[in-house]
């Protein structure tokens, strides 16, 4: 029979989540925002520099923006420009334990990597239970939840963000390449805001980004994706019709939006509609965005390799955080 915990299914709280500050633990669904109680646990978790949330699922709202409140209580300003590579994080922890749990529950067969998007998402929404079973699939096994941990040591501001189950070597790798690419186009990005290279002359290195997760089928895909050429496609792109006129725009967008189309066409080809399709962005995204913006984290950051610890998959990023050291 399925582990239901000890929590008695008629007085269920709907999205559970929990706060954990030195030995004290906090139910946050019971507590105001503007709270003088909210505010006291603030204050502690500013004094204590370290506290972990828990929860089963980000989909209500009220989830992430708890996460953001106290994300700004380390540093004040910082949910905003960290959102993107919490909630990716997130994403794929939840879609690891939602997949454990379709597994243990028989809907998904142990040779399937990931449950479909659409079970995805009714394990997630308390919208998926067993036959006879008032207790949604989401909650039946307790350990299966996602855990975010985020503490301040030696200045620099850590998240480590730990779901269920175990990261597959492939998978490590796929996500070190994607993070790199990013890094590399924001390094490209950052150059391009003084060199101001047309096409021509950066053709190689755009052709590169692509060729980094396509290799030698970059152009089958292409052609599958595209009514143009490679070549005709970057030339008249309004990326470097702005360049011409001296004027530079992030080339991020652009990229995302060619690769896009790519991972269409890919996803058409191999004719995956059923199952989990990864669009690959994710990564390379906050990538990107962590190394083209390092001004507005502090020193630096980076974001971290999943890595397995016991029966757990522990993921994150560090940023480094600015000092100033005056002489007198």
């Amino acid at each position: 029979m399925p582990n239901k915990g000890s929590e008695n299914i008629a007085q269920m709280i709907h999205f559970p989540l929990k706060l954990f500050l030195g030995e004290k633990e906090f139910l946050l669904n019971s507590i105001a925002p503007e709270s003088s109680e909210f505010q006291h646990i603030l204050s502690s978790i500013k004094k204590e520099k370290k506290a972990s949330i828990c929860f089963f699922s980000s989909q209500p709202s009220f989830v992430f923006e708890r996460i953001h409140t106290i994300c700004d209580h380390f540093i004040p300003g910082v949910a905003e420009k960290i959102d993107i590579l919490l909630r990716e994080l997130v994403k794929n922890a939840e879609k690891e334990n939602v997949t454990i749990l379709a597994r243990k529950a028989g809907i998904v067969k142990e040779g399937k990597s990931h449950a479909p998007l659409q079970i995805i998402s009714r394990i997630l929404n308390e919208h998926y239970f067993l036959e006879n079973d008032p207790l949604p699939l989401l909650y039946h096994y307790p350990e299966i939840a996602i855990k975010i941990l985020i503490f301040i040591e030696k200045n620099e501001l850590h998240f480590r963000i730990e779901n269920y189950g175990n990261i597959k070597e492939k998978d490590q790798e796929m996500i070190k390449k994607r993070s790199e690419l990013g890094e590399g186009l924001a390094f490209f990005d950052l150059r391009q805001e003084f060199e101001m290279k047309d096409f021509a002359n950066c053709q190689e290195t755009i052709r590169n980004f692509f060729i980094y997760e396509y290799k030698d089928k970059l152009d089958f895909y292409w052609e599958k994706a595209f009514e143009e050429s490679f070549e005709e496609y970057w030339e008249e792109s309004p990326y470097f019709c702005l360049i011409s006129g001296k004027i530079h725009s992030s080339f991020f967008p652009y990229f995302a939006s060619a690769y896009g189309e790519l991972r269409a066409a890919l996803k058409k080809e191999e004719k995956h509609e059923e199952e989990h399709f990864p669009a690959g962005l994710g990564y390379i995204q906050c990538a990107f965005v962590i190394e083209a913006n390092r001004n507005l984290y502090g020193t630096y950051g980076k974001i971290l390799v999943p890595e397995n610890r016991k029966e757990k998959t522990v993921s994150g990023f560090t940023i480094g955080l600015s000092t100033i050291e005056v002489e007198i």
